[in-house]
């Protein structure tokens, strides 16, 4: 059968991510302060009479014939939905495409061969790029972010127009579907190809306003010069809180890190948790700029109540879970980073979804 869907934009408010459904006859209704709102109802629409957007590759079709308004109720009586998610809440992917992922080259101004000089063969990759933002907005998504790389070997292109530019319309494409869109850039992080605010052949501000200039939402950033190693815990900190105050007056946040990495020690500031001792270099957001959003992020599959194995020296991340709640109990805005699909050596060998990553991020 086929349904009329009617898209009825109301008044905006301050929840624009609430939605209306409602269906009588063959035609469906779904109504919304926002943008967001109206794609969640949309593909709410569709999961209700049995479509799923289990991977970004994959969408599960209805079998049978679609009856709309008798299978969106569980009663033909009650033929309307509402839906409500947390205001204000981010929930959203992080891209890591420091690791050789489907849409790393093009997120990065790439064609699929790691040319850059073919606008053509760059733009190869938007209708994967298409169907993984569908993926998100389907699932509930507000928020998407992504690492930039850079190398010697093409640095000119690096913080060139060109790949300005093509950046640019990929982050258009993620605003146009409702979502938030930040750029994980570290300070001074030297591994893996990342793309530093601050290098040392690099002016931090120039390379800040480059960033800005693709219409990001928010700058994501790490404290260490590695996972395992860090510079003057003083300069780290003036360094994020003028990054911040340069952010805010363009109504835009810095996100930082919190990496579950053991060992490092940001003299001559104190754990609030453990008087007496330095806190964690990876906490030592705790003392800047309270506008900073804090992003503690833990490895692998296990949960913060687990037992661990080793990773990263660790036993467990009892520590995390206590910053996050102090992080929460004085007001400081945070967001959970969990690593919910790992790679390396890990898992890359079984399938995606494992069930164990689920329940743990449920759990948590």
């Amino acid at each position: 059968s086929t349904v009329s869907v009617e898209l009825h934009a109301l008044p905006a408010s301050q929840d624009s991510e609430g939605f209306n459904l409602s269906c009588t006859s063959n035609v469906a209704l779904v109504s919304a302060g926002g943008l967001r709102g109206l794609l969640f109802g949309f593909y709410a629409l569709l999961k209700r009479v049995g479509y799923g957007f289990v991977h970004p590759l994959h969408v599960i079709r209805p079998e049978d014939t679609v009856r709309w308004c008798v299978n969106f109720s569980d009663s033909p009586s009650n033929l309307g939905r509402h839906g409500t998610p947390l205001l204000g809440a981010v929930r959203g992917s992080h891209y890591h495409t420091q690791h050789p992922l489907e849409l790393t080259n093009f997120l990065n101004g790439f064609g699929p061969d790691a040319s850059y000089d073919s606008d053509a063969a760059w733009a190869t990759g938007w209708p994967a790029w298409t169907l993984y933002l569908q993926w998100l907005v389907a699932n509930g998504q507000n928020f998407v972010e992504w690492c930039l790389l850079e190398a010697e070997a093409w640095s000119k292109f690096s913080i060139s127009t060109v790949r300005q530019s093509r950046l640019r319309r990929a982050v258009d494409m993620a605003h146009d579907w409702g979502l938030r869109v930040s750029i994980d850039a570290p300070l001074n992080l030297a591994q893996q190809h990342a793309w530093r605010l601050q290098p040392s052949h690099g002016n931090l501000t120039e390379r800040l306003d480059w960033l800005l200039e693709l219409g990001v939402d928010a700058v994501s950033t790490e404290v260490g010069t590695t996972e395992f190693t860090h510079g003057s815990p003083q300069d780290t900190v003036s360094l994020i809180d003028s990054i911040v105050e340069k952010l805010a007056k363009q109504n835009k946040e810095l996100i930082v890190k919190n990496h579950a990495s053991t060992g490092q020690r940001a003299k001559g500031f104190e754990d609030p948790l453990q008087p007496g001792k330095d806190i964690n270099f990876n906490f030592l957001t705790f003392y800047a700029d309270k506008r900073v959003v804090n992003a503690p992020h833990t490895v692998q599959m296990y949960s913060l109540t687990d037992p661990l194995m080793g990773s990263y020296s660790r036993s467990n991340y009892s520590d995390m879970h206590a910053m996050m709640r102090l992080f929460q109990s004085s007001g400081r805005p945070a967001v959970y980073f969990p690593e919910t699909a790992y790679w390396v050596d890990f898992d890359v060998s079984v399938p995606l979804f494992l069930p164990l990553y689920a329940a743990n991020r449920l759990a948590d």
